[in-house]
């Protein structure tokens, strides 16, 4: 089989082979005015019926007004608190009703709050406060800070 140059390359209705690394199918379509690729699979484990059977799918849900990439999304983000919210309940409830509740998080007595963005998280020994023009002062160590 003669090597084929990366990029992707059509192989028939809305169905392309990208090539860049690996090898995968992928669906292109217009969605709401946009064209949209959507990763099929790798062509090592997804024949050439399997990715027209997968693009099919998709297309089925384009004329349903689903988004298929946003819904895979929504999907994946769906499936990842469900299991954060399984390993929290695994550790902060107790598993018998003779067992005491364990605490969720035993190596910290705070509550962790979110962080704003921009916020510097390293230690801030080495920073100064200002306390007026003429002098500056160090911050007290961490360990003061939680008293």
């Amino acid at each position: 089989m003669a090597a084929i140059a990366p990029g992707t390359h059509r192989v028939n209705d809305h169905l392309y082979l990208q090539i860049k690394g690996g090898r995968s199918w992928l669906h292109r379509y217009m969605f709401k005015g946009k064209i949209r690729d959507s990763g099929l699979g790798s062509v090592d484990t997804m024949t050439l019926a399997q990715a027209r059977a997968a693009r099919d799918d998709e297309r089925a849900m384009i004329r349903k007004g689903v988004d298929p990439v946003a819904a895979r999304r929504a999907e994946r983000a769906q499936g990842a608190a469900d299991r954060v919210k399984a390993i929290a309940s695994a550790q902060c409830l107790p598993q018998d009703q003779d067992d005491e509740a364990k605490p969720c998080h035993p190596a910290t007595k705070h509550s962790l709050a979110p962080v704003p963005l921009g916020t510097n998280l390293m230690p801030r020994q080495h920073l100064l406060k200002s306390v007026d023009d003429a002098s500056a002062q160090r911050l007290p160590e961490e360990s003061a800070w939680h008293s």
